[in-house]
């Protein structure tokens, strides 16, 4: 995933994703819950579920935010398979202050032609790009070569799904390409935008599932190492 971020020209001496081990406050090591492993700010979190036969309209709890340009940056997935690549940008490009861009990249492209268009159009606009920029096929290519793990083919049959949650404007907001808009699940804070993830999982997709198939991945800025 940080190779992947690096071919689109995100500055990965300023992040880093951490696989998340547990939702619930389980003692290790004597003193420290598996959440509180997680070295912060916690910027945004990505939970791969699987999907089953859901339909995924809105039918969790949550409000959903159908203005463009209210709440979080959102965009559409018109791309088949493409929840994974969906759900970095949207984690990413929703903490620029803190995941910056090269100049010319194509996450500093993507955003500037995006950045004041619809859900829709930014959504088509990763589908077919302007002849001559950069697309988002080529990245995966770069980081498979790289040693990534290449993503699903838009045919394959695939029932696992990516959606990104992320603080904007004091709330949780869930970031899902399927559904109508950003869903507003509660309030939160950098401080406990993992806390507040965990819970909301639990809640929302952990209830009532007896999947083994949920993990969690969270994006973290990375302080003086």
């Amino acid at each position: 995933m940080t190779d992947f971020m690096q071919n689109l020209g995100a500055d990965t001496r300023q992040f880093k994703f951490t696989d998340v081990w547990g939702l619930d406050p389980v003692r290790f090591d004597g003193d420290r819950d598996l959440l509180a492993m997680i070295e912060g700010p916690v910027l945004a979190v990505i939970l791969l579920f699987p999907i089953g036969d859901a339909k995924g309209e809105d039918t969790r709890l949550g409000t959903p935010v159908t203005n463009a340009l209210e709440g979080p940056y959102y965009m559409k997935q018109t791309i088949q398979n493409a929840c994974g690549t969906i759900a970095v940008l949207h984690a990413v490009l929703n903490n620029r202050d803190f995941v910056a861009s090269e100049p010319d990249s194509f996450l500093d492209k993507f955003y500037t032609a995006t950045k004041d268009m619809d859900p829709e159009s930014r959504g088509a606009f990763l589908e077919n790009p302007p002849s001559g920029d950069l697309n988002i096929e080529t990245c995966h290519k770069a980081a498979a070569l790289a040693g990534s793990t290449a993503p699903p083919a838009a045919a394959d049959d695939v029932d696992l799904h990516f959606v990104a949650f992320v603080h904007s404007g004091g709330r949780l907001f869930e970031l899902d390409g399927r559904q109508r808009g950003p869903i507003d699940h509660s309030a939160t804070s950098l401080e406990t935008l993992l806390q507040d993830t965990a819970e909301t999982v639990k809640r929302t997709r952990l209830a009532g599932s007896d999947s083994l198939n949920f993990s969690l991945i969270a994006l973290s800025a990375r302080g003086d190492e």
